[in-house]
Parts: structure tokens; sequence; C-alpha cells
């Protein structure tokens, strides 16, 4: 399939997502619950498609002491990322937390500095200082709050380093055993971390909903990371667009202002400059 189609279904899997996240969050679910049942419900479509692929002869599967050590650094991002996201979640509409992750772009960028995938030019300068400034635009007051401050942090090195684990393990298994042993694994360890109470079946059906296209995005994201991060990258852009557009559809609460626009806008040609460079 085409990697523009791929980025763009990608990008509509992930808007869906947030504005179900943020569902969820408002029915004062907790950070351990968020958690645990996005783990544990991601299992079913994980299985799902193990089951599919082994029909196919296309599963892939290799023992060895990388891969394994891949996995325990998804295991401990993926912990740390499903809090932050719960965090964000609550405290932000959600086309300004996809906009607030566009930052995880230029750290991905730097990164590709690093290694020698990208050179530095004005055009990256450019659309550094564009992109700073929509962010900062959009952001006003809110990242004066410190947890949410410490959220996006954690959060952006989380999706970057998630990226760049499943560019190198998906050398060695499928994305769906990846995706399945990460999440499993998760679940074991950390279901003592869960909540006592009773939670409503209605939620857990929400989280459900929310994997039927969380899995998809996850599938799909790391298939692009297999690619480069880069281009995984190019699914924040547009998610930023998809989100912007649905929030016009959910009537005036969730409606963003003119000024959030325009710095939306910035964001976009921000993040499309530094993926042309």
């Amino acid at each position: 399939m085409n990697i523009v189609i791929l980025i763009f279904v990608t990008a509509f899997l992930n808007s869906v997502v947030c504005y179900v996240d943020k569902s969820i969050m408002n029915k004062g679910v907790t950070k351990k619950e968020y958690f645990y049942y996005t783990c544990l419900t991601m299992l079913p479509f994980a299985i799902s498609m193990i089951i599919f692929k082994a029909t196919t002869g296309s599963l892939k599967f290799s023992i060895g002491i990388v891969p394994f050590l891949l996995l325990a650094l998804a295991m401990f991002l993926r912990y740390k990322k499903q809090f932050a996201i719960a965090g964000m979640s609550r405290a932000l509409k959600p086309f300004e937390n996809v906009c607030y992750m566009s930052l995880g772009l230029l750290l991905a960028y730097l990164v590709d500095l690093l290694i020698g995938l990208k050179h530095f030019n004005l055009v990256a300068v450019s659309s550094i200082i564009i992109t700073l400034i929509g962010v900062f635009t959009l952001a006003g007051v809110k990242l004066k709050l410190k947890s949410l401050r410490r959220d996006l942090i954690v959060r952006i090195t989380c999706e970057i380093g998630l990226g760049y684990v499943a560019h190198f393990i998906l050398s060695y298994w499928s994305n769906e055993l990846y995706i399945l042993f990460n999440n499993l694994l998760l679940v074991i360890l950390c279901k003592q971390k869960s909540s006592n109470k009773k939670t409503d079946k209605k939620i857990i059906g929400m989280f459900f909903v929310q994997q039927l296209f969380g899995f998809g995005y996850i599938y799909l994201y790391n298939y692009l990371s297999s690619f480069s991060v880069t281009t995984s990258s190019f699914v924040k852009p547009v998610t930023i667009l998809v989100t912007v557009i649905i929030s016009f559809f959910l009537g005036k609460k969730a409606m963003p202002t003119i000024k959030n626009l325009i710095a939306t806008l910035m964001i976009i040609i921000g993040v499309i400059l530094i993926n042309l460079c």
C-alpha cells in the first residue's frame, strides 16, 4: 500500500483514539486503570492478527538477546507512556494533545541528525523555529502546570523511543507478535497495580472501542517506523489536521479558537518542512 495512504489512515486512527481517550478520562478513570485496561484490551486484537498471519505463513520470530532486550525496553517505555497519556488526555483537548506531541518530531529529527540519517540545513532551522512558535502559542498557560509538563516530556521521550525500538525489533519479530508480547507481559506483571474497585462495564467497553482503533494505529505506526522514525513522523501533522477538522463537527465546546487554528497551521507547516529536509 502507498506510504502516503498509510500515513493518512494511521493519522485518522490516532485522531479517533485521542477523542476516545478524552472520553474515558472524563469518566473518572485513574491512570493505573487506564494503563492496565489499554494493555488488556489490546490482547484480543493482537491474537486475532497472529491467527490471521499464521494462516498465511508470514509470522516471523527469532530467539536472541537483542530482541529480548528491545522488548524489555519497550515494556518500560510503554508503561511510562500510558501513564503520561492519561494525564495529558485529562488536561487537554484532543487537538491540543496531538499538537504538543509534535515536539517529539523535532526530537526524532535531531536523533536522525546524530546518527547521520539527516543533514542540518536552513530549511531544518526554519521548520524548528516555526514549529516551536506554534506549539508555545497553542500552549498558553497549560504548560505552566508542573504535572502536564512532566507528562509531556515523558510521553514524547517514550513515543520516540518506542519508534526506534519498533524500527529494530521488527527485523527479528512480526509486528503482531511484538505487540502481543509487550502488552501480555505488562498485564501479567502489573495486574496488581490496577485499581481494586469494580470498573463499570460501560467503561471497559470504551476501552475495547479505543483498541479497535488503537491496535490499528500502533500496528501501522510500528510498520512505518520499520522504514524509519522520520517516515512515521509524517503521521503527526496529518493527525493534527484531522483532529482539528473533527473538532468542528463536535460543537462549540470542542471547537478551537482562531488563535489555536493559526498555531496549529504553523505546527503543520513546520513539521512538513522537517520531513522535506
